[in-house]
């Protein structure tokens, strides 16, 4: 993850350390329990798209260990390094947090899927909106008529989100491969029958018990987003315990494409 400040320019104002919905109102709204299943049929490679290193375990950790468990060819394509996750930090360099960061991926990615094929595409954290179409090309390199796509929802409300939605939607487009796109940041700032959500569009993955105890130790790998970096001002935790709910349920939810030529969906 990225500290994505202030949301308002996507016309969602949240800041990562402020009051959201808590996960106690999620769990109480049954629809997300009653969501279509996700459908595996067909699916012969996963390709999971992350704008910062965690990205990909907080929607998709259970996706990628099912893959894996099914024989499921996984690639990862990471697209920033999250150097900009402690702007105000006095005690580690953009530089150094980039090259932990790549071994907090590496090894949640590892733990999830062992035969995934993690690709660091090491642009700037912050700018992705100007270097679309380099996911475009990553992606599209990758997958292929068989394959499911998954990547943050372009609705999510941070910048880096949408620019690698938009993305890994246009590759999936290009070599006609299913796509999926998972909220994050959406579980902070939206509320249960939201209008800016499109419900109508989401299915579910299940999690087994041994699917969820997997995602929190991968959760927990990423350490310099979970924990503070030190007990310095600037070095606070990124994710806080009340953030990280959202992500240990017993499933994950992800939006499917429009069935209209409208498009993606526009930044909420």
């Amino acid at each position: 993850m990225s500290e994505p400040g202030d949301g308002a320019h996507h016309g969602v104002a949240f800041r990562h350390d402020g009051s959201g919905t808590d996960e106690a109102t999620w769990r109480g709204w049954r629809r997300l329990e009653h969501l279509p299943p996700l459908d595996w049929d067909g699916l012969d490679h996963v390709v999971v798209v992350a704008a910062h290193p965690d990205d990909e375990t907080l929607g998709a950790a259970g996706l990628m260990a099912e893959a894996s468990h099914r024989g499921v060819a996984v690639d990862v394509v990471v697209a920033t390094l999250g150097e900009a996750s402690h702007p105000r930090s006095s005690t580690i360099t953009p530089e150094r947090l980039s090259r932990w960061r790549a071994r907090e991926v590496t090894a949640a990615v590892g733990l999830l899927a062992p035969r995934a094929v993690l690709h660091l595409l090491h642009l700037p954290d912050g700018e992705l909106q100007q270097h679309v179409p380099a996911v475009t090309e990553q992606v599209a390199g990758l997958a292929g008529a068989g394959s499911l796509v998954v990547a943050p929802w372009v609705g999510d409300g941070h910048p880096d989100h949408t620019a690698a939605g938009l993305g890994a939607a246009s590759a999936a487009a290009d070599v006609r491969a299913r796509s999926l796109e998972y909220p994050v940041w959406a579980w902070h700032w939206s509320v249960p029958a939201d209008p800016r959500v499109p419900w109508q569009r989401m299915v579910r993955h299940p999690l087994t018990p041994a699917a969820r105890r997997l995602k929190r130790r991968a959760l927990a790998m990423h350490r310099s987003q979970t924990r503070p970096l030190s007990d310095q001002p600037g070095d606070e935790t990124l994710l806080r315990a009340g953030f990280l709910d959202h992500f240990d349920r017993p499933h994950e939810v992800f939006v499917g494409p429009r069935r209209d030529a409208a498009g993606p969906d526009a930044p909420a």
